[in-house]
């Protein structure tokens, strides 16, 4: 018995949606939005979180300011911006790395102006790295 052309196409479509539903890792079927993007992009956002991940561990800047970010996430979660204020003004008086101490500043600037009272300081503070900035461009 020959099988006419519509049923066939039924039958490839049918095993490979079986064969796509039986593969597709567990987070997309739990509805992850980015895991399906990744599974249709055959794995690319895990390769670029990957080479990312080994840039910033091979510059000691970006590694820095990644865990200088952490440390600061710490501090605000314990309600303590003073202790993110203080690690902050002491990296910039540790290091005169540009990357850094850019990153420094702005942080800086960022959790100052978090209390009102605070914001003449903020901008103290950023006029600060943006007066270092000026100085090394020219």
């Amino acid at each position: 018995m020959k099988h006419s052309p519509i049923r066939n196409l039924i039958m490839a479509m049918s095993f490979a949606l079986t064969t796509a539903a039986i593969t597709l890792p567990a987070a997309v079927s739990a509805g992850n939005p980015s895991a399906r993007m990744e599974h249709a992009n055959g794995g690319f956002g895990q390769r670029r979180n990957a080479q990312r991940a080994l840039r910033i561990a091979s510059e000691p800047a970006l590694a820095a300011m990644m865990q200088m970010r952490m440390i600061e996430r710490i501090y605000l979660r314990q309600g303590q911006p003073d202790g993110a204020e203080r690690m902050y003004r002491d990296v910039l008086k540790r290091t005169e790395d540009t990357r850094v101490r850019n990153f420094a500043n702005m942080r800086l600037a960022r959790v100052v102006s978090w209390e009102p009272r605070k914001l003449d300081e903020s901008l103290v503070e950023l006029k600060r790295g943006l007066d270092e900035n000026l100085a090394k461009v020219q």
